[in-house]
């Protein structure tokens, strides 16, 4: 019978920095084994681990065929020791083994002291247990996530604010986005879908440990304050693709609180997820990019200076565009020098006298 597969954090202490994968133990183990720090119910099993983004930290396969298997529950309090502020940020990372339980998700009996816990419910989905994002109310298991394939690994991230009493949750570096999570801790950002989830210890301060419990897997363990630290890291180069064919970088979605590339920006300015990325610009900002002002050089009366929102933060090519009749479609302008300034303005600089007779109508495009 497979249990329910519920990971857990507990209160007490801060994570200081450690990681635990398990490629120096032997296969195998007995029940009261420690692998790592974790103790119970768990033994070493040759399985290959690997993602949608591939194998973690840039690992070979060859390096990760083995993970801690459990039958009922380990527990792990020697990631986390006493440090820092009862307000600092504190990092979880971890891979975790899909396997669809019998029974329907809950916190198991006698855990009383949780401050968030996730674990997937008969259905394939993930769920969150926390507290309601807005006032008060009773903390439960609330659904994050569409359903996961069952046998798939699975990068589960945590980054929790002790300040606002929030923890952000992701998948595969992707910000598990639900109408139960806010866009972020700020409390103008809490009515706004997001993967920030609020704790269901509203005294919370620090972690003490982590138990998991159920069927499952686990691998590749960071507990840390500081995200460069993290061996097992999602690789900056990973991306998802939008149906526009732009490459989004994940590690830019988990930065803005999103995971849907095509989704329209929350903003209200009509954009897209992959066109704010294409720009350089923010889900939430407020700013459409477009063409804001045409003025002559101040410094070279022969050129006219086109000004636009837009940064090539994210490794765009900028090109200046103009048509006699928009209905028949733009030409790029050559010769036209695009720079980016200060915050998130641009600018297009070309000579009035390559300028195309009759040309009236102009537009600003990002490219890859």
């Amino acid at each position: 019978m497979k249990k329910l597969n519920v990971l857990l954090f507990t209160s007490a202490l801060l994570a200081v920095c450690a990681n635990a994968g398990f490629e120096n133990f032997e296969t195998g183990g007995a029940e009261g084994d420690t692998f790592a720090a974790w103790e119970g119910d768990g033994y070493i099993t040759n399985t290959a681990v690997s993602c949608t983004y591939g194998v973690p930290g840039g690992q070979s396969v060859g390096d990760n065929e083995k993970a801690l298997a459990i039958e009922g529950s380990v527990t792990n309090g020697s990631l986390f020791t006493a440090m820092n502020s009862a307000t600092a940020v504190a990092q979880v990372d971890m891979m975790v083994k899909v396997v669809y339980p019998d029974e329907a998700l809950a916190l198991p009996s006698g855990e009383t002291d949780v401050q968030i816990a996730v674990g997937v419910n008969t259905n394939g989905e993930l769920n969150v247990y926390c507290a309601p994002k807005t006032g008060s109310g009773t903390a439960a298991f609330v659904p994050v996530s569409a359903a996961l394939t069952a046998g798939d690994w699975k990068r589960i991230s945590f980054n929790f604010d002790y300040t606002s009493k929030f923890c952000e949750v992701l998948i595969d570096g992707l910000p598990c986005v639900s109408a139960y999570g806010a866009l972020s801790p700020a409390v103008a950002d809490r009515e706004t879908a997001g993967a920030w989830y609020k704790l269901a210890k509203d005294d919370a301060t620090k972690l003490s440990s982590m138990k998991v419990v159920g069927t499952t897997a686990i691998d590749d363990v960071y507990t840390g304050q500081s995200t460069t630290d993290n061996p097992f890291a999602i690789p900056d180069s990973a991306v998802v693709a939008a149906t526009d064919g732009t490459n989004v970088k994940r590690s830019w979605l988990a930065k803005q609180g999103v995971n849907d590339t095509d989704a329209a920006a929350v903003d209200g300015t009509g954009m897209q997820v992959s066109e704010k990325y294409l720009a350089g610009l923010d889900v939430n900002d407020g700013i459409k990019f477009e063409l804001k002002d045409l003025q002559p050089s101040t410094s070279d009366a022969s050129k006219m200076v086109f000004t636009f929102p837009g940064t090539t933060a994210n490794g765009t090519t900028f090109q200046l565009v103009g048509s006699t009749n928009p209905n028949s479609g733009f030409e790029v302008i050559t010769g036209a020098t695009i720079a980016t300034g200060e915050g998130k303005l641009s600018t297009a600089t070309v000579s009035i006298s390559t300028l195309t007779t009759g040309v009236k109508y102009f537009k600003v495009q990002a490219v890859q």
